[in-house]
């Protein structure tokens, strides 16, 4: 494919009204049905009640690869200038050495000194900061393939024993699914909000027994069953801090996440750890117990 020498894409670009064009969603594409198995991979992790998964593995495998070789031709062409950059702008943005399409979220007060910028890779369902420099337009002829990450939750699973999920148990999430062969059961879907509730299981390979990855975390003392009538474990109460929600672990919402509002969950473990207050870090869900917020 060639293209014409003689066009400024920087102009065309920053003087087209963005706000016509909107990249559809697969959770949209795809016909959910109930009990129905896909075959999957999970493409991000948050904790076990909020991930990104890809079903249509092949093809994102594909797109990634004539994404990747038409910005290695055409970069230049599509370099975006730092007057034209806005929030809520889809773009292509260069980051651990490949090109991924993404949506600005946050643009720092002090751009012009950082020069970075928060974007939502939402065919994987990462947020990350990219380099201005590493900013392009996104060209029109990616506008109409499907996003490819999908919001996904460990249907009927909670913490063990406390209100939030713990660095361990998504530590333990991420080794019992990265790098396999994943088969999922849609149990419930959230359509307002794009998200499949879900049972994941993983397989070594086709003669192999298939191994529940949420009866895993049962078994390891890592997670309970909310609906489980025998269910006898209490949460710990010996925190000085109490929820302000039914269900803490269910924040922060994927919103906020993919919106580069709040930090990973790793981050926020390793706080806590440091003895910051949990009602620093969850003010909207945690209150301490001699205050009179409710």
């Amino acid at each position: 494919m060639n293209l014409p020498h003689n066009i400024d894409f920087n102009y065309i670009f920053s003087h087209c009204d963005q706000s016509k064009f909107e990249i559809p969603h697969y959770y949209d594409k795809q016909n959910w049905e109930l009990g129905e198995t896909y075959r999957m991979r999970v493409s991000n992790i948050y904790d076990p009640s909020k991930f990104w998964i890809v079903v249509k593995e092949q093809e994102l495998d594909v797109f990634q690869r004539f994404l990747a070789d038409f910005y290695n031709k055409y970069s230049s062409r599509y370099k975006m200038s730092l007057n034209s950059i806005s929030e809520n702008m889809y773009c292509t943005a260069f980051t651990e050495n490949a090109f991924y399409r993404g949506l600005i979220v946050s643009i720092p007060h002090s751009l012009t000194l950082d020069k970075k910028v928060i974007v939502f890779l939402f065919d994987f369902g990462y947020t990350c900061m990219v380099n201005l420099e590493d900013i392009y337009y996104l060209s029109e002829k990616f506008y109409e393939v499907p996003r490819f990450a999908v919001r996904a939750s460990l249907s009927d699973l909670q913490p063990h024993s406390e209100h939030v999920w713990n660095y361990e148990v998504v530590k333990r999430f991420d080794e019992l699914v990265s790098k396999k062969v994943l088969i999922c059961v849609v149990e419930c879907t959230d359509p307002s909000r794009r998200i499949v509730f879900i049972k994941v299981g993983s397989v070594k390979d086709e003669l192999s027994d298939v191994v529940d990855i949420g009866i895993t975390l049962i078994s390891e003392k890592l997670a309970r069953s909310t609906s489980s009538k025998k269910s006898t474990t209490k949460i710990k109460n010996n925190s000085r801090y109490i929820p302000t929600t039914n269900y803490p672990h269910l924040f922060p919402s994927f919103e906020a996440i993919e919106g580069g509002i709040v930090p990973s969950s790793v981050y926020i473990s390793e706080m806590l750890r440091q003895c910051v207050a949990r009602d620093v870090l969850f003010k909207p869900y945690f209150a301490y117990k001699g205050t009179s917020e409710k």
